[in-house]
């Protein structure tokens, strides 16, 4: 789920679900994807230019809003489990299967692998800036980036449970939280020193 705004915003899911919503989620209309497969995450950088990610390897995009939705070859057949964008500095990120990170610098038009040393599923991201940034997976994996994901590493997280979210509190990047299979909750005051 991506609102853009208080009223409008939009959800994704199973055989190519687009649904959006213009009221604040009363009501939803679905949307033509012309894909009939699983889209696992959706976010946008303003309120006309988004992106889909989702299984085997499939990236949508659109420039008009959302009322349509092109494909975009992002070069793997593996599942893409989440897409995040930080506004204002035309780059973005994607993860997924088989240790799969992919960053873009032009606003998604070109998408370039990156190596994150894992061959684990990844599962989220989150950017604090447009330097630091994490990705969590299953077995526990965590990695870290400071130069814009051009390198990471790996830091332990002290679990062998799949990671499945990361969030930083926006106002305090210190401070996060990391959720994952059977329960696992993590937390850091001090940008996970």
């Amino acid at each position: 789920v991506k609102f853009i705004n208080e009223n409008t915003g939009f959800a994704v899911g199973w055989k190519g679900t687009i649904i959006k919503t213009t009221d604040s989620g009363l009501t939803w209309q679905k949307i033509e994807s012309s894909i009939d497969t699983w889209f696992l995450s959706i976010d946008f950088i303003n309120k006309l230019q988004g992106w889909i990610v989702g299984n085997p390897g499939n990236i949508l995009f659109t420039t008009d809003g959302g009322f349509t939705w092109n494909i975009d070859n992002s070069g793997v057949m593996h599942n893409l489990q989440k897409v995040k964008f930080n506004p204002g500095i035309n780059t973005g990120w994607i993860v997924g299967g088989r240790g799969i990170i992919l960053r873009t610098i032009d606003n998604g038009n070109n998408w370039q692998f990156q190596s994150g040393g894992e061959t684990v599923h990844f599962n989220a991201l989150y950017f604090i800036d447009k330097d630091e940034g994490w990705v969590v997976g299953d077995f526990g994996s965590l990695l870290k980036t400071t130069d814009g994901g051009i390198t990471w590493i790996t830091v332990e997280s002290g679990t062998t449970r799949h990671l499945n979210h990361i969030q930083f509190i926006h106002n305090n990047p210190n401070i996060a939280w990391i959720v994952g299979d059977g329960g696992t909750i993590l937390h850091t005051t001090n940008r996970g020193e």
